[in-house]
């Protein structure tokens, strides 16, 4: 059942082309299902805009999607994300701020993008207070 449910999500996101042409940086609020239907479309679009040097929680994200208990289903978008485009994956972060554990990249990535983090017993951590995007 999860599988019919992703093979529906990942069928209507354009290729690597058109999202580099489509200029995604505006910061508009997105709440409802874009032209397409596709709630991934919708996911990787929302991510597009969150802004270098900031990050977004997978809750948020979930949220201007218009799924405000989907912050997995967000997670699972983002794991498949690189067949579709280039996207800033690296600035979603868990709802403590918390990076994706063993993706030492998402530190360097942020860290270059003026983000501070800091050491925790279960991986580094954002200050959303600081970093959080407003969107």
């Amino acid at each position: 059942m999860l599988l019919d449910l992703l093979a529906g999500l990942w069928g209507a996101i354009p290729s690597a082309g058109v999202w580099q042409n489509a200029g995604m940086t505006s910061s508009k609020h997105i709440s409802s299902a874009d032209s397409t239907g596709s709630v991934a479309h919708q996911i990787l679009q929302i991510v597009a805009q969150v802004p270098s040097g900031r990050v977004a929680t997978y809750g948020q994200i979930a949220e201007l999607a218009g799924r405000p208990r989907s912050a997995r289903l967000v997670g699972r978008v983002l794991a498949h994300a690189q067949e579709y485009g280039d996207y800033p994956c690296h600035r979603i972060v868990n709802h403590a701020g918390r990076l994706v554990p063993g993706w030492e990249e998402q530190a360097e990535l942020l860290i270059s993008e003026g983000v501070t983090l800091t050491d925790y017993a279960d991986g580094p951590h954002v200050d959303l207070r600081r970093f959080q995007w407003e969107h």
